[in-house]
């Protein structure tokens, strides 16, 4: 009887807890995106050589830039500033995410 003990006991619902599942880890609160920092460009030229100061004003780790009739993820990124821009390149609507 002990060896089918120590059988049932190798798999690895018998094992000890090693605790908590491991996740990936969350984005530090300063690296979080803050769309509202960039809120007062909404009517501008999103210029390209303005986008990188853009993206820095709103602490956000990653800027992307969206045109219309752009094709784009459903994911959320609290570290990415979303630009949406009409067809002439103004400024629409900031967001995070």
């Amino acid at each position: 009887m002990s060896a089918g003990l120590v059988l049932a006991c190798s798999l690895p619902g018998c094992a000890s807890n090693p605790g908590p599942a491991s996740t990936p880890a969350q984005p530090e609160a300063a690296a979080q995106c803050h769309a509202e920092a960039v809120q007062a460009r909404v009517g501008q030229m999103a210029a390209p050589d303005q986008l990188e100061a853009l993206r820095q004003q709103a602490s956000a780790s990653v800027l992307r830039v969206i045109k219309p009739g752009d094709a784009v993820t459903m994911d959320y990124n609290i570290t990415r500033l979303n630009l949406e821009v009409d067809e002439t390149g103004v400024i629409k609507r900031v967001s995070c995410g």
